[in-house]
């Protein structure tokens, strides 16, 4: 009995700590590539301005320059339309992030990719927001991330109506 009290307080405690260092996280740092505003072309899953063009899948009429777009791997852009291109917290909500970079190379000359890192455990791994999880250590990238499917992420998307594809 004495044991499953300490494995309790122990799991208790570790999520406790997981979850302030997750508020800590979101709450300082997350915001800070938005905060430069020096985005050209800004698509993102979240209600984020990036100062130029704000794209999203999902209308927000509240964000200033708001375009919604039908397509994530079609974008209506000509090629080399942008100099900086952000992408933040998109490429773990789609299922191809390599059309999507193909994508985002065509229209922009720089695209900085900003997605949850192993750090973050509450938002790399949730099945429920996100269908692939990034193994690295740091939030922004130049290139293409590494990553994984996570699974059964398909299928509860599929059943919740998950927009992303």
């Amino acid at each position: 009995m004495r044991v499953l009290l300490y494995f309790i307080a122990s799991l208790i405690s570790f999520c406790l700590i997981v979850s302030i260092f997750n508020w800590l996280i979101y709450s300082i740092i997350k915001n800070r590539p938005h905060d430069r505003k020096d985005w050209d072309l800004n698509i993102c899953a979240e209600k984020r301005d990036g100062g130029g063009i704000n794209a999203d899948i999902t209308i927000h009429n509240d964000l200033k320059n708001f375009l919604l777009i039908d397509d994530i791997y079609d974008l209506p852009f000509q090629s080399n339309s942008f100099q900086n291109i952000l992408c933040y917290y998109t490429l773990q909500k789609v299922q191809e992030p390599h059309l999507l970079h193909k994508e985002l190379t065509r229209i922009g000359k720089n695209v900085l990719y900003v997605v949850p890192s192993a750090c973050e455990i509450s938002d790399s791994l949730n099945i429920f927001r996100n269908k692939r999880t990034f193994l690295v250590l740091k939030r922004e990238h130049n290139k293409l991330p590494c990553s994984i499917k996570l699974p059964l992420a398909d299928t509860i998307h599929h059943l919740t109506g998950h927009k992303f594809q």
